[in-house]
This record gives C-alpha cells, sequence and structure tokens, in this order.
C-alpha cells in the first residue's frame, strides 16, 4: 500500500501544478460559434466530419446518433454554412460561456467511497485528483477483494492504473472481462463511469466472495491522464494524448486510432483530432492497455466513450459484419438490455453500420486477439450537450454503464471463450529450481508470474509460452513455464 500511497500523491502533485497555469478550460472557446450539422447519410456524415477535421478554424466536437457538432470562429461557421447549406446551423455564438454554464468545471471533492456518498461524488464533475483518490479508496476499503497496479505511464510521467478483482479458483483461460475508459481525454462521463465501475466491483466483490468465482475483472477508470488533466485546466474539447509531435507544434495522438487492424486508415495528419500516430501502439498509453489485454485470453472487453447511447459491436474498421457476429450479439443485446432496465433509456446496439467505420480502435484488436470487443458510447445521444453535459446525467449515466459491465460480467461466466479451439492436451511441464518471479500460479500446473511493473520476454522475443497456450493459443506478458530457462522478467 506505501506504492499506492507515493502513485497516489505524485498523481495529485502533478495535477495541482497543471491546474494552475490557465484561466480555465473553456476559454479558448469564448465567442466562438457552435455549429450544428444534420448529415442525411452515413457517407455523408463521414463527409461533414472530415471537412470540419480540415478546417483549421474548427473543433470536431463528435457525433451523436444523427447530428455532429462544430466549433468555429467566424470564418469556419460561415464556411460549415455555405458548404452545407441548410445542413448546418449556428446554434450559439459562444460556444464557451453556453458550455462554462451549462456543463461546468471539474471540482475536487473526495468524500468517502460507497454508496451513501455517490450520489455526493456523481452530482458534479471531478478532477483528476478526486477521482484517484476515490478508486484508491474503493480498493482499500474491498477487503483484498480488488488490487491496484500500475500497469504503464504516460507521456509526461504519470501512471495508468488498473482496479483488478481475480475470482477464487481463476486461471488464464478462464473467463476474463477488460474495460477501460476514457481513450479520449473530453469524454469526462466515460471517466466517470470507470471510477463508479470500480466502486461497484469492490463493493459487490467484498460482500459476496461467490460473485466472481471462476473470473477475473480487471478496470481501468482513466486511460489517458494527461490529456484528462489538459482538458480539466486548459482545453475542455481536447481528446488526444499530450505527445509532442516532432515538426509541429500540433500535440498528440489519438489513442484510439493507434491500434491494429487496420492501422493508418485515419488522419495522418499530426494537427488531426485523428491522427493515428508514427506507427501501431506507438503510445505509452496504448501500449499499457495493450500489455493488459496481453496478459491472457479475454472474453469481453469493452471500451468506454461518449457520447451517442451506442453499444458498437465488431467490427469498427469495415462495415462487413464480423463472421461471428451471431454470437458477439448474444452478449451484445444482454447489455442492451441491462442498460434498459435501469432508467428505461434503450440504446442502440449495432457495427460500423449504425455510426461510421472507424480504423485502428481498441476493441478490433481485443476482437482479434480472441475476444469479443465493444465499443461502449455514454449518454448523451443527439444534443444535451455532447462531450460537455449537463452534470445532471452523470448519476444515471454511470449506473446505465455498470448495468452494462454487469450483464457482461454475468454472461462471461457462463459462456466459453469466444475462441476456443478443440482442447489439446498440455505438456506437463519440466519443473525447475525456482519461479523466478513474486510467487507460483495461478494455475494448477504452476506456471510463474513475472513481479508488478515487469513483463515476460522469452529468448528475447516480448511474451512468453505459459500452460495455456496449447489450448488457446496465447502467448502472455506475465505468466511463463517453469521450465523455459530463457524467460526473464523485466521492465519495458
Amino acid at each position: 500500500m506505501a506504492l499506492t500511497s507515493k502513485i497516489v500523491a505524485a498523481v495529485l502533485c502533478g495535477a495541482s501544478a497543471l491546474r494552475r497555469s490557465h484561466k480555465d478550460c473553456y476559454t479558448p472557446y469564448d465567442g466562438q460559434s457552435l455549429v450544428q450539422l444534420s448529415p442525411s447519410s452515413a457517407a455523408e456524415m463521414t463527409a461533414m466530419s472530415t471537412k470540419i477535421d480540415d478546417f483549421d478554424e474548427c473543433t470536431e466536437m463528435g457525433d451523436g446518433n444523427k447530428k455532429l457538432m462544430a466549433i468555429c470562429d467566424a470564418r469556419g461557421a460561415t464556411r460549415l454554412t455555405e458548404l452545407f447549406a441548410e445542413k448546418a446551423v449556428v446554434v450559439n455564438t459562444d460556444a464557451g460561456a453556453f458550455y462554462r454554464n451549462s456543463s461546468g468545471m471539474a471540482h475536487h471533492s473526495l468524500g468517502v467511497a460507497g454508496a451513501e456518498s455517490s450520489s455526493d461524488f456523481y452530482a458534479s464533475w471531478q478532477d483528476h485528483e478526486a477521482r484517484t483518490s476515490r478508486v484508491d479508496a474503493a480498493v482499500r476499503g474491498s477487503g483484498g477483494a480488488a488490487k491496484l497496479e500500475q500497469i504503464g505511464t504516460s507521456h509526461e510521467g504519470r501512471p495508468i492504473m488498473a482496479v483488478r478483482l481475480t475470482g477464487r479458483g481463476w486461471q488464464p483461460g478462464m473467463a476474463r472481462v477488460v474495460m477501460n475508459h476514457q481513450l479520449h481525454a473530453r469524454e469526462w462521463i466515460a471517466g466517470m463511469s470507470g471510477v463508479y465501475a470500480v466502486e461497484q466491483a469492490c463493493q459487490k466483490a467484498s460482500k459476496d466472495a461467490s460473485w466472481l468465482s471462476g473470473v477475473e475483472v480487471v478496470i481501468v477508470p482513466m486511460s489517458n491522464p494527461d490529456g484528462f488533466l489538459f482538458s480539466e485546466s486548459n482545453d475542455r474539447f481536447w481528446r488526444k494524448n499530450r505527445k509532442v509531435n516532432s515538426g509541429t507544434s500540433c500535440m498528440g495522438v489519438d489513442l484510439n486510432r493507434n491500434w491494429e487492424p487496420e492501422w493508418g486508415g485515419a488522419s495522418g495528419s499530426k494537427c488531426s483530432n485523428t491522427y493515428y500516430g508514427p506507427s501501431a501502439y506507438s503510445e505509452p498509453e496504448t501500449q499499457a492497455i495493450k500489455d493488459l489485454l496481453d496478459e491472457a485470453p479475454n472474453s469481453i472487453h469493452l471500451d468506454v466513450h461518449a457520447y451517442a447511447e451506442m453499444i458498437l459491436a465488431p467490427w469498427s474498421y469495415e462495415y462487413a459484419a464480423h463472421p461471428r457476429r451471431s454470437e458477439i450479439d448474444v452478449s451484445g443485446r444482454l447489455m442492451q438490455d441491462a442498460i434498459q432496465s435501469v432508467h428505461g433509456k434503450r440504446y442502440q446496439y449495432g457495427g460500423s453500420e449504425i455510426l461510421s467505420a472507424a480504423s485502428g480502435v481498441a476493441p478490433d484488436y481485443s476482437t482479434m486477439t480472441g475476444a469479443w470487443g465493444f465499443t461502449l458510447e455514454l449518454s448523451p445521444g443527439d444534443g444535451n450537450g455532447g462531450f460537455a453535459p449537463p452534470a445532471s446525467l452523470i448519476q444515471p449515466t454511470v449506473e446505465e454503464c455498470w448495468a452494462a459491465i454487469a450483464a457482461a460480467i454475468k454472461w462471461s461466466k457462463s459462456a466459453a471463450p469466444p475462441t476456443t479451439p478443440a482442447p489439446t492436451p498440455a505438456p506437463e511441464p519440466t519443473p525447475a529450481p525456482y519461479c523466478h518471479g513474486e510467487s507460483s500460479g495461478p494455475d494448477s500446473d504452476g506456471d510463474c508470474k513475472c513481479n508488478s511493473g515487469t513483463k515476460c520476454y522469452e529468448d528475447g522475443s516480448y511474451r512468453c509460452t505459459f500452460s495455456s497456450t496449447a489450448r488457446y493459443g496465447s502467448l502472455s506478458t506475465r505468466y511463463f513455464l517453469p521450465s523455459c530457462s530463457g524467460c526473464q522478467c523485466q521492465s519495458r
């Protein structure tokens, strides 16, 4: 727990220093126009989004089910309205003031984790300090059911944390659900849902030890700490991470265009909101999530975003349906029903056909490696603030998100792993004098495990053979066979 305290202290210190540098996060948008565009088809939506991205005078504000939003200076607003005629309408002439009044800024209210104070914490936007402390408190109050681990370090040196809940009897190759929240900095409600998910999971696991029997759940409540801190202090609608790009003053990489498969299909412009980076998995934030996914086979991976009120099934990079789409839809529809059961809101369910294709996204990677990877686009739908909705929407939205997560966990407990070949007996490992890790297991045949903060290399190659390899065709960043004389645990 000393490590956890040091990490939290480092996060708080860095956040305080950054916050002092700017008036507030809406200042860049004071006096600019908020433009709403209404495409008549998916193709026109793509064309409009591309044009907004091309205009230096405009900031793309994402899309709901049927509309696009942009913040533009006077010249940019004129160009959009001239180009798209009645389909582009200026809905407000001072976007900064509009969002400052309707949504507000992030606050620092710690409180005590738990159901009793949840309504207070989720009544307003919370800053990175408050969220970090809240997650730490939830894990400390879990009675050992959860562990807080650092899985990576951001470009600016901030820890990327995960909460791990490993059920009784779980082994790699059994049910595993991984979720990451707020890859895009401006999607504050996605990060708030991550904190809520940690609280709910910790409470449920501590009260009912059987809930996660045979299941591992890992939650990354904040995937882009640098970007979020910049969003809360300097630029409310900042999307990317804070990578310093060579040859330009434009910063950042879109962390949800930085993946295989189909990396390189977004924008190669370093100034674009959807800049895909110099190579696939180039960003430390991407690598942290990838390493987590690579630890063991996964049943479901949820990449939590906002906004649109949608559950997006794979594939995202193309419009053609995944060949096992009918199987994927079982868990997807269960999450859709679970969300509706909370407040009566029915999220739209489907693939790229209901939004638009997007290449290089995280859930396509997890699907490619054997999971069912979903993008969960939280509230709001069209309008109602987009990336900066009213704070009154936080509580119902985090409750809806948790319902979807709980449904995914429930499904994973009774379903076979998505890609399970006919099992073949694993060879008996040759006994080794010792496991050079913090412990043996958790496999019954005694896999070794690398210490937290280190990754496994086999004969110099990243990722190691472990006991589930023969059954599931997977390599691990964490586990290795005791008989592997060429396996080493080292920092990346």
